[in-house]
């Protein structure tokens, strides 16, 4: 069963996209089977490692969806040995507001879609999108672990508290066992 680790900040631009394909990376090298899950609609992750983000097939709203995609059908591998993707939308499509919708509809679909792989991979590395709305609060709902990087800056710092009552929430009302 995988581990999944949740890369998460309210803020923009702290890192939260090059820490989990670094991570991913690092971990692939030492002999690890990574799933990296792209959560975040602005789809940054795919062009960093080199996967051209017009030739994903099925997606992450896809695997949540109404047409329930297998999400083993969703992954795509990469240029990186040992480390397989799943997008968040297409890049041609609009579907950034149906993906927030079913989040805030159904909290646990991530976790759902994710438990479908599980035994693929060694660990899932989730990018969640610089926000405490529906998606930020799907991506905590799955997973094991989070990650908050953060720069040194205050306005990097002020945003702490409110993503700790944020996963506050989410342990009382989804995930009781995320650390």
């Amino acid at each position: 069963m995988a581990k999944v680790i949740a890369i998460v900040s309210q803020k923009g631009g702290v890192g939260k996209t090059t820490t989990a394909v670094n991570l991913a990376a690092g971990l692939a090298r030492e002999g690890k089977r990574i799933l990296l899950v792209e959560v975040d609609p602005q789809g940054a992750i795919a062009p960093s490692i080199g996967v051209d983000e017009h030739t994903v097939g099925h997606t992450l709203l896809d695997c949540m969806g109404p047409s329930m995609t297998a999400t083993v059908d969703a992954t795509r591998s990469t240029p990186l040995d040992r480390v397989s993707l799943l997008c968040a939308v297409h890049p041609d499509r609009d579907e950034e507001l149906e993906l927030e919708r079913l989040a805030t509809a159904n909290p646990l679909a991530l976790r759902e879609a994710l438990d479908q792989v599980s035994s693929d991979f060694d660990l899932v590395i989730v990018d969640a999108p610089p926000t405490l709305g529906p998606l930020n609060r799907l991506c905590l709902a799955a997973a094991d672990s989070f990650l908050v990087p953060v720069q040194a800056e205050e306005y990097s710092y002020r945003t702490l508290d409110r993503l700790m009552r944020a996963v506050g929430e989410v342990r009382q009302h989804f995930n009781p066992e995320l650390r």
